[in-house]
């Protein structure tokens, strides 16, 4: 009998069929994790802005949510991310150059 992949997005996932393949791996998703983590920390002891403004985030989630990649639980499967968590990042930015680093 042939095993089925394991889905990620259950009824509100994916427009089409999602599996653990279309995600980029856990040890990627781990250190690109770790490299924001990073910057984050830096920039904030250093007592520079780590947040961009309300506008640009709901700028950057149009723009996620108009891009092929983008599931219906806001998870970029290029990158992996949970995107409403990282539109408000900063040092974030998106892998398919849709929007840059805010500086």
């Amino acid at each position: 009998m042939e095993e089925l992949p394991k889905i990620i997005d259950t009824e509100e996932g994916c427009d089409e069929f999602c599996d653990e393949s279309d995600f980029p791996s856990f040890k990627i998703m781990g250190i690109d994790f770790a490299k924001h983590l990073f910057l984050i920390f830096r920039k904030f002891f250093l007592g520079k802005k780590i947040l961009v403004t309300k506008q640009q985030a709901r700028d950057r989630m149009k723009i996620c949510e108009g891009c092929e990649f983008f599931t219906k639980k806001k998870r970029c499967i290029h990158c992996g991310c949970y995107m409403q968590y990282k539109i408000h990042i900063k040092d974030a930015d998106c892998p398919e150059d849709k929007w840059p680093i805010s500086h």
